[in-house]
């Protein structure tokens, strides 16, 4: 599975506390990430690259970063017939069970009009 192809193609947008925003993160920016994972005993850190973020009223809910996205993976793996989704997030885990020919149905429960406004028009 390639993460890329699940990256997020919804647009920049707001509604309420929601915002959908690009963001970049640099050589720089990836070197920094790596000495941090590095001295954190973690093992993940963002490439450079162009991204997506899910913000609520200025808090980071979910990107659609490479670990991010590989996160959802046993959804794309697992899930069979009729598949249930607490929270659209950026569509990720929704969009991975929607490619797998064998799911059948996907349900997907989400609290907030406004995530539901900006996001799945782009599913």
């Amino acid at each position: 599975m390639n993460w890329k192809s699940y990256q997020t193609n919804v647009p920049e947008g707001k509604l309420g506390d929601w915002s959908i925003e690009r963001f970049e993160v640099t050589a720089e920016d990836e070197k920094l990430e790596i000495l941090r994972a590095i001295f954190s005993g973690r093992r993940r850190y963002v490439p450079k690259g162009a991204y997506t973020r899910l913000v609520r009223c200025g808090t980071v809910i979910m990107r659609d970063t490479p670990d991010e996205i590989r996160d959802h993976y046993p959804v794309r793996r697992n899930a069979r017939g009729r598949v249930l989704i607490n929270g659209l997030g950026l569509g990720i885990a929704t969009e991975m069970a929607l490619r797998n020919s064998e799911v059948d149905h996907v349900t997907v429960v989400e609290n907030s009009p406004e995530v539901i406004k900006l996001v799945s028009p782009y599913l």
